[in-house]
């Protein structure tokens, strides 16, 4: 049985309004290349993604390894500057903003990091490290309340005082990452990114963290930015989901639509590599996605997921499909379909170049 606990169906955004709108972003980093072996190359790691995100919602990025799902992440947190393209929070383009404005907007769009082990500074206490972020922004609590706002703030996170003291060698994986999610409600932010935040973690002390955050959001009424490859999650947690392929969205809508009603191949795939054991697997065919990634430096022509697809044929070669509603939701496909056709599991198109 799933420790889980179930997202209830149809889960709708408490406000309507966007907070955060991502506009045909794109990032693309250029690589050196090797000296006197010819010229670099270009990675085209994300490429025109747009999307909104309300108050107070949960929208998830799902794909495989290398699909651009964390540098969107990071280019929504500040961490990576879009090569074209915009991010606007809370009305607001962030590229148009002076540096002081942009530290306040920063302040509200906080950061859980995938590595629990790795984000935390080994020779801080934890006391320490969730009053980091009050050292970039000093009026946020004034320094008398502090220490009673950090242990506020363990108990929200479900830690007692006692872990004030204590360093992250200290700690287990969860209550790690309990310190990591504190760090970033310190300044109260309005959105949180969480970048693969259970990963790393036990199975049942994934679900212990994916619970903590629905309880947080219901508390607080934060919105998150969830990035993760791994679907079993993605239904507990999310309203919204948004499937990347090569640095481009090519299926998103409403949770529970992807999840009974998917239309595109490489989410249908997805979907089938999900074990058997959890119920909405009950009457899916179970999937094996053949092929590789193409590379970011050399996509293909047309459709990016043609040279892995069973449904393509030329025109997927000759013509990129857009993502339009198609049977409900927008789905980039041209041959946009519920059903998972017979023989998909290994089945290749002939046209792979």
């Amino acid at each position: 049985m799933s420790l889980l606990r179930p997202r209830a169906a149809g889960g709708e955004s408490p406000v309507s309004a966007a907070m955060l709108q991502v506009r045909s972003a794109r990032k693309t980093f250029e690589s050196r290349g090797i000296v006197g072996l010819g010229r670099g190359e270009s990675i085209q790691a994300v490429r025109d993604v747009s999307f909104d995100l309300a108050e107070g919602e949960t929208m998830a990025l799902v794909g495989e390894s290398g699909c651009g799902k964390t540098t969107l992440a990071r280019m929504v947190v500040g961490l990576e500057t879009p090569t074209s393209g915009s991010i606007t929070f809370e009305g607001r383009d962030l590229s148009t903003l002076r540096p002081a404005q942009v530290r306040q907007v920063r302040r509200r769009i906080q950061m859980v990091f995938q590595d629990p082990y790795a984000s935390l500074n080994p020779y801080h206490t934890v006391e320490r490290i969730v009053s980091e972020p009050w050292r970039a922004f000093p009026d946020a609590v004034a320094k008398a309340d502090r220490p009673a706002r950090i242990r506020e703030i363990l108990r929200l996170v479900g830690l007692d005082d006692r872990f004030a003291e204590r360093f992250p060698h200290q700690l287990s994986g969860g209550q790690r990452q309990r310190v990591g999610i504190a760090r970033a409600l310190a300044v109260e932010p309005r959105l949180i990114v969480c970048d693969e935040p259970v990963a790393s973690l036990d199975v049942s002390v994934q679900a212990q963290i994916v619970n903590l955050l629905r309880d947080l959001q219901d508390r607080l009424g934060v919105a998150y930015l969830f990035i993760t490859h791994d679907l079993r999650l993605v239904s507990h947690i999310a309203d919204r989901v948004g499937v990347m392929y090569l640095g481009k969205l090519v299926e998103s809508g409403a949770t529970e639509d992807i999840y009974d009603r998917a239309t595109h191949p490489y989410t249908q795939a997805l979907l089938g590599n999900v074990p058997l054991t959890h119920p909405w697997r009950e009457d899916r065919p179970q999937f094996v996605l053949g092929g590789e990634v193409p590379s970011p430096a050399d996509p293909p022509s047309g459709c990016g997921f043609r040279t892995r697809c069973w449904r393509a044929d030329q025109r997927c070669a000759d013509e990129e499909p857009a993502l339009v509603d198609r049977l409900g939701h927008p789905s980039a496909c041209h041959y946009a379909s519920f059903d998972l056709e017979h023989g998909a599991t290994t089945t290749l198109p002939k046209e792979r170049t």
